[in-house]
């Protein structure tokens, strides 16, 4: 049997509610994936070498690679550098919550109060990766640029997604 973040001795056994590293987007539910252990290594790695928790490194690759994915079917090029453009001129476009403020003070100076060795993916984000879970999670690479996509999109109220996909394809309407 392959080693996995369910049969490993560190996870938290019995646990009813998740609860992920602190502070993240108020109002998720999430859901801990069963990844191999190869791929929760190279996340770990991608995130200390950011500054941010696992469980926020892979929730922003996730996001990321969706995205990407999901822009790519448009047959557009260099959708990474003008995503990057974009939220490099992001500014606030509403009053945030205390949540949001937190979040975004976090990710906007990578200080994080604790750190859980878990993956905590968002129930919004695990439903759409489907079975190439471990694929869309290994764009590590992704994770600068995610961080400040989530910036961009947190400051307007958005999901990466949506924010990304209006910036992108909002030139073709």
């Amino acid at each position: 049997m392959p080693l996995t973040s369910a049969t490993d001795p560190r996870r938290l056994a019995g646990a009813s509610r998740i609860v992920p590293s602190a502070p993240r987007r108020p109002g998720e539910t999430y859901v801990r994936p069963d990844l191999e252990l190869p791929t929760l290594r190279e996340i770990a790695i991608a995130a200390a070498e950011a500054s941010v928790p696992v469980d926020v490194a892979a929730t922003l690759i996730a996001e990321a690679s969706l995205l990407l994915e999901r822009l790519s079917h448009h047959r557009l090029s260099g959708a990474l550098g003008l995503l990057d453009r974009a939220a490099g001129s992001s500014r606030v476009t509403r009053a945030l919550s205390s949540g949001d403020a937190d979040y975004l003070r976090a990710l906007s100076c990578r200080s994080w109060r604790r750190q859980v060795a878990e993956i905590d993916l968002p129930t919004r984000v695990h439903s759409r990766l489907g079975d190439e879970i471990e694929a869309r999670l290994a764009h590590t690479e992704l994770l600068e640029s995610a961080i400040r996509w989530e910036t961009a999109a947190l400051l307007c109220g958005r999901t990466v997604g949506n924010w990304g996909s209006d910036v992108v394809l909002g030139g073709f309407r």
